[in-house]
């Protein structure tokens, strides 16, 4: 329904003291209402006792591990998400903190009882990355594993066994299969972009007509994927689970989930279309006039004539008024009128009055403040308030304004994201210990990611003085 038709049918508007009052159906699905249940546990039988006659019966029928109550758990929240200004800006910052600045090699040595970071130059196995896609396999989970606390890096081996694509599938397009029932591990992922449209699989067997909606690909072993790398040797696909370990979820959360679920997402976005809302359903009065019977009668000497159109000749008067006397080109014109003498007390009259319309809708009494949810979803992203030029609630005003705490606050974060980049790192390693396996020279070989460090006024970077490169 287009938003004018729902004004027609939704809003009463009252006389109000020059203003206007709105019935509470007109904001009717502007905000998330309190009735709608949210929840991103699963159903309660997605984790069913495995080894009985009931779990391998649900195996068979109904094999996919459900993200959220109804499976669509990801479009749910991204749906609120997308709307919310400050949530995607944020989100936005964060992730390109979280990117750095790229990835180099290094190695731990101990030099005089003391760790030492040593950067590795190693232009083949850069190269390799660079074939098989790693670079853009990096950029991507800087985004996805923020998003979504989860993400699916995808193995492409050839015939001769060697891994040659590294691909991130799309997060919110991946299922995780139920345990199998013999020895309890996740065997499988079902890969399609069909689940926001109900799609609800039947048996772990992919019917030959769904080929191509939906791909059933192994999935790796966190511990123990060199072994399955090798011995798997009818596939040529596999793929891995990475998530923020949540006890309990078998998929993993992010705190900005929270945000939906408490529905602040949706306080915050709903705010500019509760504007629109306010603006077309105001009254657009600008003036109201007062005109002295008098003055009309001179104005219009056959105003008492029997057959006089009174409703043309005001209309008449009123669009010269519009056309004369508005807009900025009018401005500092003079109008002349007429003044009586009232008779009872001598007092001079006016005989026409102009009076601005105080208008209250358009003054935003009633739009919410929305700062509370903006504070609320910085805060569940992680990001730093100084760093978007925001001073913490609380501060005293103009401190966010400066270098100095949004230098801080950019250290602060780089401190924290180190656990985040190991985990994107994770297929790193994969690649590592799979495709190099046995050689001495890149044992021990680790990657890491170089910071954003904002230089002060003298140039200096802001860490004592060293190159700005983090692990």
């Amino acid at each position: 329904m287009k938003i004018d038709d729902r004004m027609k049918k939704d809003l009463e508007l009252r006389d109000y003291t020059l203003g206007a009052l709105m019935t509470v159906s007109a904001f009717e699905g502007v905000f998330p209402s309190a009735a709608d249940k949210r929840s991103i546990l699963p159903p309660a039988d997605n984790e069913l006792i495995v080894n009985t006659d009931d779990y391998r019966k649900k195996f068979n029928t109904d094999p996919v591990l459900k993200w959220g109550v109804n499976n669509k758990f990801p479009t749910d929240i991204l749906e609120e998400a997308m709307k919310c200004t400050v949530f995607e800006s944020a989100m936005k910052i964060f992730c390109d903190h979280l990117y750095g600045q790229g990835f180099f090699f290094y190695r731990e040595v101990f030099k005089n009882g003391e760790r030492v970071i040593e950067e590795v130059d190693d232009p083949e196995l850069m190269d390799y990355l660079y074939e098989v896609g790693y670079y853009e396999y990096y950029y991507a989970v800087s985004r996805e594993l923020p998003h979504w606390a989860n993400f699916f890096p995808m193995y492409y081996l050839n015939k001769k066994r060697d891994i040659v694509k590294l691909k991130l599938e799309d997060s919110p397009y991946c299922r995780l299969e139920r345990p199998n029932w013999k020895t309890g591990k996740k065997e499988n992922i079902y890969v399609s972009a069909q689940w926001p449209n109900g799609l609800d699989l039947k048996s772990p067997i992919i019917p030959d007509n769904w080929t191509g909606w939906v791909n059933k690909i192994p999935l790796l072993d966190n511990f123990n994927y060199v072994t399955e790398l090798s011995l798997m040797r009818s596939k040529y696909t596999f793929a891995q689970h990475l998530k923020y370990h949540t006890t309990g979820f078998t998929y993993g959360r992010a705190p900005w989930h929270s945000l939906w679920l408490n529905r602040w997402l949706g306080i915050s976005a709903g705010v500019p279309e509760m504007t629109v809302r306010l603006y077309e359903a105001s009254m657009q009065i600008q003036y109201l006039v007062y005109m002295h019977e008098n003055w009309i009668k001179m104005k219009f000497p056959d105003w008492e004539t029997e057959g006089f159109d009174r409703e043309a000749a005001l209309k008449a008067l009123q669009d010269s008024w519009d056309k004369n006397l508005k807009g900025k080109d009018k401005s500092f014109k003079s109008l002349m009128l007429s003044m009586f003498t009232n008779p009872n007390n001598g007092e001079l009259v006016k005989s026409v009055m102009f009076e601005p319309m105080n208008n209250k809708l358009q003054k935003g009494d009633f739009i919410p403040d929305s700062q509370m949810a903006d504070t609320q979803i910085i805060f569940a992203i992680g990001l730093p308030m100084a760093m978007i030029g925001l001073v913490q609630p609380g501060a005293k005003g103009g401190e966010a304004g400066s270098g100095s705490p949004i230098r801080e606050a950019s250290l602060s974060l780089n401190s924290r994201l180190r656990p985040d980049r190991d985990l994107m790192h994770t297929p790193f390693y994969v690649l590592r210990d799979y495709m190099f396996k046995g050689d001495k020279k890149r044992k021990g070989l680790k990657i890491g990611t170089r910071d954003y460090v904002i230089n002060s006024l003298d140039g200096r970077a802001a860490t004592s003085g060293k190159e700005a490169t983090a692990v």
